[in-house]
């Protein structure tokens, strides 16, 4: 079904109609029709809106990411209607200014954080035109609330959109694109192995990653796939992946019946080359950014544990695997900084990693075995940790279990939590430690 999609605007009263009118030219695939009304409930002359087929309702106050027509186009081909939050910010002035360029969009981030509850509004919603016209005098949320059955993509990730608010706000999104530090780099050879585990993803995830590492400007000397236990199908596709990649690559196979992210880093720092002198263990699903590396190289030193956040794509790249080669000229201004406690990738001396016998193989499952090797590194090494200042990696987006509701309380993560709180020894697990089993 082809998308014909057409734009309201709702004046809200915080940037006036016209301007907002005027910055969706700058869309990267502009809307054919834009019209606009005094709130969402008033009437609209039907005839200025042509035979679009599906409406995009947002407030006047709203820029919009350069591309989000385009995305909204491809994701209402599989949904009958998308809604989002937005970030806020409290940049006024600039907003009044803003023409929606990318650069513009841009310089913008550096002022937005994200909206901060799971129940705040929906700032925009793109739905079938005969829907809203049947029941605009309700409010938006209502509206999309009548398309029942998982009809209805609400994308809580990225920042596809950013409100400008008058009330101060704190800085949550990093500039962008990453500069990297003015550092001088170690002396000698620096040689890194890139280490990451994998058991029944989706391949897109690791196809995306791998896409990353080739692009970086300082590749890495070798890329480790450690698949623990996946299912047949999905072990042969790694296995097909990285035969057909780089030879760079190396597919690793080791058998575990339960998931556990330590034991399958462990067998990738094992198996990783002797001349190689740090060891990047990180999650199979993040996109580092194309400088990352020669950054990293700058700041590592012989004896420097570093680690990072991560940035959350929009769910709907995700949802309609749309991440490739130009995910970071395209998608990183709609990233979001998951600014948590535990950092998804570690760079570590590959030689130290060997004296405290890697990551504690005693915790399983879900939590801790991030900050745990990160606390291990603060009690042994000199440590720095790369903030949402930088935008190091981004996250391919993908369902998740919500951390409170259904991991914080489990068996396994209690037991990981305990470990994490009362053991402050440096030096984890027997001798034996990653063989994988």
């Amino acid at each position: 079904m082809a998308i014909d999609l057409g734009v309201v605007v709702l004046d809200d009263g915080a940037t006036p109609v016209e301007e907002s009118l005027a910055r969706l030219a700058n869309q990267s695939e502009p809307p054919r029709t834009a019209v606009s009304a005094s709130d969402v409930s008033a009437s609209v002359n039907v005839a200025t809106l042509g035979d679009v087929s599906h409406l995009l309702l947002l407030d006047s106050s709203l820029i919009l990411q350069p591309d989000l027509l385009w995305l909204l186009r491809r994701a209402l081909e599989a949904h009958d209607a998308v809604s989002s939050l937005a970030v806020t910010s409290s940049d006024v002035t600039k907003a009044r200014s803003c023409d929606g360029t990318a650069a513009a969009y841009q310089r913008l981030l550096c002022t937005a954080r994200r909206a901060s509850s799971l129940h705040d509004p929906i700032s925009f919603a793109a739905l079938p035109r005969e829907l809203w016209l049947e029941h605009r005098g309700e409010e938006l949320g209502q509206v999309v609330e009548r398309i029942r059955d998982g009809k209805v993509f609400h994308d809580r990730s990225g920042l596809l959109a950013v409100r400008w608010v008058d009330d101060p706000v704190e800085s949550f999104a990093p500039p962008i694109p990453l500069e990297p530090p003015v550092v001088e780099p170690v002396d000698g050879d620096w040689r890194i192995s890139v280490v990451t585990p994998v058991r029944d993803r989706p391949v897109e995830h690791l196809r995306a990653s791998l896409a990353a590492w080739r692009a970086q400007s300082l590749p890495p000397a070798e890329v480790l796939i450690v698949d623990q236990g996946s299912a047949s199908a999905a072990a042969e596709q790694y296995r097909q992946l990285a035969s057909q990649s780089s030879p760079r690559v190396r597919y690793l196979r080791c058998e575990h019946p339960d998931w556990n992210k330590p034991k399958a880093l462990n067998y990738g720092i094992r198996a990783s080359d002797p001349r190689n002198t740090h060891v990047l263990a990180t999650d199979c699903d993040l996109l580092f950014h194309p400088e990352a590396l020669a950054a990293l190289r700058s700041l590592a030193g012989r004896r420097r544990f570093i680690h990072g956040h991560r940035c959350d794509l929009p769910d709907l790249l995700g949802e309609l695997r749309l991440i490739d080669e130009s995910v970071w000229n395209r998608w990183a201004t709609a990233a979001k900084v998951v600014d948590a406690i535990a950092d998804p990738w570690h760079l570590m001396p590959r030689d130290w990693a060997f004296e405290v016998r890697g990551y504690d193989e005693r915790m399983a499952g879900r939590g801790y075995m991030d900050i745990d090797m990160s606390a291990r590194a603060g009690r042994a090494l000199e440590t720095l940790r790369v903030g949402p200042g930088s935008l190091f990696a981004l996250h391919y987006p993908h369902p998740r279990p919500h951390w409170v509701t259904e991991v914080y309380d489990s068996p396994q993560t209690r037991a990981n939590r305990e470990l994490f709180y009362d053991d402050p020894s440096i030096v984890r697990n027997p001798a034996g430690w990653g063989r994988g089993r």
